[in-house]
C-alpha cells in the first residue's frame, strides 16, 4: 500500500488559520520507520535487579506519553544484543484481553539512557522525520483512526494478538507541523485541565477519608465494665455527651427484612451494578421475571451491603423514588436502619467495621459473610442528633466529590469529542 494524499482527507473541524489549507496526507507507518523488538530471553530472576530500566507494559497501557518516572529495574548484560528506547520512539502494546485495548500506543518525550521496553510491547522508530510533531503524534495514535484499525486487526479467543503487518499498514494521517502543534497544544491544555481535576477529586477523597477516621472511633475497648467509646473528632454540641455506646449490627437496623412477592416487573441490581457508591445505569437489567438470585425489594433509605468479596464496599444508599421497583441481588445485605441511614451507611465504610466483617469471611477464591455473622457484628453509635450531624457532614463531601467526578467526567467526554473532530475518519484506504 502507498502514501497518497487526498484533498477529501479533512478533519470535521479544524482551527480559522487552517480551513483553506490542503488535505491531510495519509501515510502508511510502516513505510517510514522501522519496529524493533522489545526485551528478548529475559528470565523472572533478570527483573527487579541489576543497573539497566525498562518500561512495563502498564505504563504503556495508560499513558500515550510515557511516564518516566514510572520504570523497573532489569539486569541487561554488556554482551547482549537488545534494543535501548531513545527519544521520539512510539510504544504499542501487542496483545490484550479484549480486541478494543489491544494496540494501546505511548510516545517517549524524553531520553532515557540504558532503558529497554517490556517484552508484551513493541517498538516503532521513524526515520528521520523533521515534519513530524511528537506530542501530535502522542495524541493521533490514540484517535478513533488508530483504534479502530488495531481493534479490528487483533486476533485470538481468550486473548487477542496483533501481527506486525497491521501495525506496518497502520493509517498515518499527516497535516502540516503548524497544525500539528496547534492540534497538540489544545488537546495538551484540556489534559492540564483533566489532571487538576482528577488532583481536586482524589484530595476531596483523602479529605473525606481522613474525617472519617477522626469521627468514627477507630477502637472497641471496655470502659468501666460498659462498651463505650470516643472519636478522635467530636462536634462542640457533643463534646460533653457520653462516649458512643457499642451494640450489634443486628440492633440498629434490620437485616434483609420480611417481605411481599416480588412484582412482576422489576430493575434489577446484580454484583456489577454497583461501583464505589454509585448505581451503575448500563449494569442494571430489566426483567419480566426473577433470577434465583433476585430476593432483595428496596425501599428509600434502604441500604444494600455487598457480603460477597466485601472489601471492594461497592454498597449503595438507595435514595430512588420512582414508579419502578428495584430488586437487588442477595449477594447484597439489604439493611434498614432504625436511626440516620446515612450514617449507618458511613460507618459501613470504616475501616474498622470492613475489617471485622473481612475476619469472619469465609471462602478461599470468593469471599463472603453469612446473615447470621454480619448481624453480630459490634458497632458503636451515638446519638440520634449526632449521628445526623456526622451523616450531614459526610453527605455534603459526598456532594461535593460527586460534583469533582461529574466534572471530571466531563472533561473527559470533551477531550473524546474533539479528538474525534480534530482528526480525520479513514474507514478504507
Amino acid at each position: 500500500m502507498k502514501d497518497r494524499k487526498l484533498s477529501q482527507i479533512l478533519p470535521k473541524l479544524r482551527f480559522p488559520e487552517f480551513r483553506d489549507k490542503p488535505g491531510w496526507k495519509v501515510k502508511i507507518l510502516g513505510r517510514h520507520g522501522v519496529f524493533l523488538s522489545s526485551l528478548l530471553g529475559k528470565k523472572a530472576k533478570d527483573f527487579d535487579t541489576g543497573n539497566s530500566r525498562y518500561i512495563p507494559y502498564k505504563n504503556v497501557f495508560t499513558n500515550q506519553f510515557t511516564d518516566i518516572s514510572d520504570l523497573r529495574c532489569v539486569n541487561v548484560g554488556k554482551e547482549e544484543s537488545q534494543n535501548a528506547v531513545a527519544i521520539g520512539d512510539v510504544f504499542f502494546t501487542v496483545s490484550s484481553e479484549t480486541p478494543e485495548e489491544c494496540g494501546m500506543s505511548s510516545v517517549l518525550l524524553e531520553e532515557i539512557h540504558n532503558c529497554y521496553l517490556n517484552s508484551f510491547c513493541i517498538i516503532f522508530r521513524f526515520d528521520e522525520e523533521k515534519s513530524l510533531d511528537l506530542l501530535f503524534l502522542g495524541y493521533f495514535f490514540r484517535s478513533q483512526t488508530v483504534r479502530k484499525h488495531l481493534s479490528k486487526g487483533s486476533q485470538g479467543s481468550t486473548r487477542y494478538n496483533i501481527s506486525r503487518l497491521t501495525f506496518f499498514n497502520l493509517p498515518l494521517l499527516v497535516t502540516s507541523r503548524m497544525e500539528q502543534q496547534k492540534i497538540a497544544h489544545c488537546l495538551g491544555s484540556l489534559d492540564d485541565l483533566i489532571t487538576a481535576a482528577e488532583q481536586k477529586l482524589e484530595a476531596l477523597k483523602q479529605h473525606k477519608c481522613g474525617l472519617m477516621q477522626l469521627l468514627f472511633p477507630s477502637v472497641l475497648v471496655k470502659v468501666n465494665k460498659t462498651s463505650r467509646l470516643m472519636p478522635k473528632l467530636r462536634y462542640p454540641e457533643f463534646r460533653y455527651e457520653a462516649g458512643w455506646e457499642v451494640q450489634s449490627l443486628s440492633s440498629i437496623c434490620e437485616i434483609n427484612p420480611s417481605q411481599a412477592k416480588l412484582p412482576s416487573s422489576f430493575v434489577y441490581i446484580d454484583l456489577k451494578s454497583v461501583k464505589s457508591g454509585v448505581l451503575l445505569e448500563h449494569n442494571l437489567i430489566s426483567r419480566n421475571e426473577a433470577p434465583s438470585r433476585a430476593s432483595r425489594l428496596l425501599s428509600p433509605n434502604d441500604i444494600i451491603f455487598q457480603t460477597v468479596m466485601p472489601s471492594q464496599r461497592n454498597n449503595f444508599f438507595f435514595e430512588i423514588e420512582n414508579d419502578y421497583h428495584y430488586v437487588a441481588s442477595s449477594g447484597y445485605a439489604q439493611l434498614r436502619a432504625k436511626g440516620s441511614a446515612l450514617f449507618l451507611y458511613h460507618l459501613l465504610h470504616t475501616d474498622l467495621f470492613v475489617n471485622c466483617v473481612l475476619r469472619r469471611c469465609q471462602g478461599s477464591i470468593y469471599q463472603a459473610i453469612n446473615q447470621s455473622d454480619l448481624s453480630s457484628i459490634p458497632v458503636s453509635i451515638p446519638s440520634l442528633p449526632e449521628q445526623q450531624k456526622i451523616a450531614h457532614c459526610l453527605g455534603s463531601l459526598d456532594g461535593l466529590i460527586t460534583a469533582a467526578e461529574q466534572k471530571l467526567q466531563a472533561l473527559q467526554n470533551h477531550k473524546l469529542g474533539l479528538m474525534e473532530n480534530l482528526f480525520p475518519s479513514v474507514e478504507k484506504l
